[in-house]
């Protein structure tokens, strides 16, 4: 397990005459600042309370708000709401999810914008209570045509109630612009490692290229040395199908020696996101990730549990007559 990073203290010195105040350094600077304390300790409690790792539900808001009380009963702390999903709640996909019928977000959801995702945050704020609430908007993750992420986004996603990005960028460049603008808006920032396929791959671009676990160590050590504060895995070269009903319960070697570069290099939480199942997780506990990414393992419950109903209650007559 990884620790969070902890928070600074202050211990101004006494004198015969007035006590001096504390170093500004030493303490916080302002209310943003304020905020990415509340969020790191957010994190920290969430851990802790779930034994040092922690499920992360992606893919339910802002769908789920109607059974958001059933959502929480399930203990889970860490949700999602992203453009993408948004984008989906006007423009229904072609296909199943099953069959990757979110890929058509990745290419055409940077048109929703930050205005309408902060307005949903704010309707929602108010019943997530302790919940850590991540985002993902536009310009914070790899699509053609994706706007730049700005200070004026970051503020408006905080005010309404965010408590961080959830970043896929493989530039360490533009990342770090991010990350400056996220915190100075008080957002923590969520970033991932991935392998590099192909120049004509959009996936290739969902994280920062590490191919060996060599080169995970290096890339967690830029990622932090940038101020990323949660650093995640991707398993999959093709997250469209991640969740995909058979993924096998067992990690393959390249992928544990990543993950274990991962947990090794770390000092901040990590995550992992894309083909997890409940045996794999066991593993993942043991190698010491902190939070599992979760979403279309729910897309995929969702689909099953509305064709299961439709079948248990199909009472229609079989045809008697053959047709004309």
């Amino acid at each position: 397990m990884n620790p969070a990073v902890q928070p600074q203290s202050s211990n101004p010195v006494s004198s015969g005459a007035a006590a001096m105040p504390p170093a500004p350094a030493s303490r916080p600077r302002d209310a943003m600042t304020l905020k990415l304390e509340m969020g790191r300790e957010r994190i920290r409690a969430i851990l802790a309370a779930d034994g040092g790792m922690t499920l992360y539900g992606a893919h339910l808001l802002p769908h789920a708000a109607v059974w958001l009380p059933a959502v929480l009963g399930t203990g889970i702390r860490m949700l999602e709401i992203a453009h993408d999903s948004l984008y989906l709640a006007r423009n229904p996909p072609r296909v199943s999810v099953v069959s990757g019928g979110r890929y058509d977000s990745m290419r055409y959801s940077q048109t929703i914008p930050v205005t309408e995702l902060a307005e949903r945050i704010r309707q929602l704020r108010v019943a997530l209570e302790d919940v850590f609430l991540n985002v993902v908007a536009p310009g914070t993750y790899n699509q053609p045509g994706a706007p730049r992420f700005t200070d004026d986004s970051a503020f408006a996603l905080s005010q309404a109630g965010a408590d961080g990005l959830h970043v896929h960028l493989s530039s360490l460049d533009e990342l770090a612009e991010v990350v400056d603008v996220a915190h100075r808006n008080g957002l923590l920032v969520e970033a991932y490692v991935h392998r590099f396929t192909a120049e004509s791959d959009p996936f290739s671009y969902m994280g920062i290229a590490a191919e060996s676990p060599d080169d995970v160590r290096r890339a967690v050590a830029s990622m932090e040395s940038i101020g990323v504060d949660r650093i995640g895995l991707m398993f999959s070269a093709d997250p469209k199908f991640y969740g995909r009903e058979g993924t096998s319960d067992s990690l393959p070697d390249a992928v544990r020696e990543r993950v274990r570069a991962l947990t090794d290099a770390a000092t901040v939480p990590t995550s992992v996101e894309g083909q997890v199942t409940p045996r794999s997780a066991r593993e993942l506990r043991e190698l010491g990730v902190n939070v599992l990414t979760l979403g279309r393992v729910f897309d995929i419950a969702i689909e099953n549990a509305i064709a299961d109903v439709v079948r248990a209650f199909d009472i229609r007559r079989p045809s008697t007559t053959a047709p004309a």
